[in-house]
């Protein structure tokens, strides 16, 4: 059997766990916020648009999720924010629908 390694340049980083990616500086690091990674690769890829997850946390895609809609908009699950219609409304944030206004009251 052949020797696996004979000088200290035969040595490489061990392949990183799902969520981090191989910096051949550093070794394993953490993918940045909004980034997922399998394990064993050397980038990170980017969550679908308008979907997030926190640095270190995305292991897979299904890890990004809906980020917070602004005011005015509510968080369909599957298609991400959307806007309220006329005489309704929403603080934003992870509302699963607009509410609607007060009889005799009204919003654009």
């Amino acid at each position: 059997e052949a020797a696996k390694g004979t000088q200290e340049s035969d040595c490489t980083w061990s392949p990183c766990a799902a969520g981090k990616y191989l910096d051949q500086e550093n070794g394993c690091t953490d993918c940045e916020a909004d980034k997922y990674s399998a394990a064993g690769v050397t980038e990170c890829t980017d969550c679908p648009p308008e979907k997030g997850v926190a640095s270190g946390e995305g292991q897979q895609e299904s890890d990004c999720a809906w980020k917070a809609c602004a005011g005015g908009k509510f968080l369909d699950q599957e298609n991400g924010c959307i806007s309220c219609e006329a005489g309704e409304f929403s603080a934003g944030g992870t509302a699963d629908s607009c509410k609607k206004c007060e009889a005799d009251f009204y919003s654009e």
